[in-house]
This record gives C-alpha cells, structure tokens and sequence, in this order.
C-alpha cells in the first residue's frame, strides 16, 4: 500500500540510485484530502536506500503548486521491488494515469540528469509552473490549431455504409478524433 507522506518536500535522491522511474503521459482531475479539486501529473519512483529500496508515487497538483509524495510501506527488498513497482503502477493509473517507464536505469548519466531536472521531483513544490504560465506557454506555441491541420475533405468513389454514411466520411471522422487524441498527450 501507497500511503499520503506530508514529511517530504523533495526526493533528494542520487541519480545512480534510482531503480525505476515512470512519468505520467497525461494529466488528470484528481481531488486529494485537504486539497482542491484540481489537474494534475504523476511519477512513480524507486530507488536504493540502505537495507534496499523504497518507491514513492509522487502527483503534482498544478493549482496550488505543491506535490503529494505517497510512500510505499517501509523498505523493500530487491526481490520484492518488482511486485512494488506493480503495486504503485495499480495505484496511479487507477486515479486515470497512464505512466511511462523511462528506463532511467539504462541511460546514460548526462540524459539522467536532463530528464530528472526538468521534473519538480528533486527541486520541490517551488519548481512546479503557475497553470497560468502553462496556458500562456500554450499559446504562444508556434503549432497551428486542430482545424488548419486537418486534411481537405475529398470524395473517394466507395460504397456506403450500414447507415448510409460514405465510408470515407466515417474514415475521415475516425483520423480525426483519433489525431485530437493523440495531439492531447
């Protein structure tokens, strides 16, 4: 079990330790105790501390600019860090989550640390943006909006559908939900 830790600020932790990293690959409304309802990311972190390991699911409430740091009880051992990776995978995309493993372990120290400084993680509640500044980061990005990037719509000679829908109107509908889906991570 993953339970609420309010004596962490930061995981202060060497980059050569760190077993496992996941990154959310999306953000979700999440409501926590003491805490407005509010968007928010999500990490998983293991890494080695004396007698083995410990993993800590971190979320990081945009609105109020803090991070939640869920501990997993006590330290663990290797052999059972597999199983307690799997248990704070469970835990944060049930909240609606999809993690990523970084296969941190495996990069080189130089990416290790790019990617670990552009994460709040080891710097705090004070590295975490203002939602304003996102949404203005937004839109000042140079990317042209959803229907400038659609394709033109052209008639194929095809057959029609069950329900009398062309068949190239439902192809045509189904890329483009399936590129504002892809387009929201």
């Amino acid at each position: 079990m993953y339970f609420l830790t309010k004596e962490i600020e930061k995981l202060d932790v060497p980059l050569d330790r760190i077993e496992f990293l996941f990154s959310a690959m999306n953000e979700v409304q999440v409501a926590l105790p003491g805490f407005p309802g509010q968007r928010s990311s999500a990490y998983l972190c293991a890494y080695g501390v004396s007698g083995g390991y410990e993993a800590v699911a971190v979320l990081v409430l945009f609105e109020v600019r803090q991070l939640a740091f869920y501990r997993h009880k006590g330290v663990s051992s290797a052999g059972q860090l597999e199983e307690v990776i799997q248990m704070g995978i469970q835990f944060v995309e049930a909240m609606g989550f999809m993690l990523n493993d970084l296969d941190f372990k495996n990069l080189s120290l130089q990416e290790r640390e790019r990617i670990w400084d552009s994460f709040p993680l080891g710097k705090g509640s004070g590295a975490i943006p203002r939602a304003s500044d996102a949404k203005a980061a937004a839109k000042d990005s140079p990317s042209p909006p959803a229907e400038e990037a659609a394709p033109p719509r052209m008639p194929l000679p095809v057959g029609k559908g069950q329900e009398g829908v062309p068949d190239y109107e439902k192809r045509f509908e189904l890329s483009r939900k399936m590129g504002r889906l892809l387009a929201s991570f």
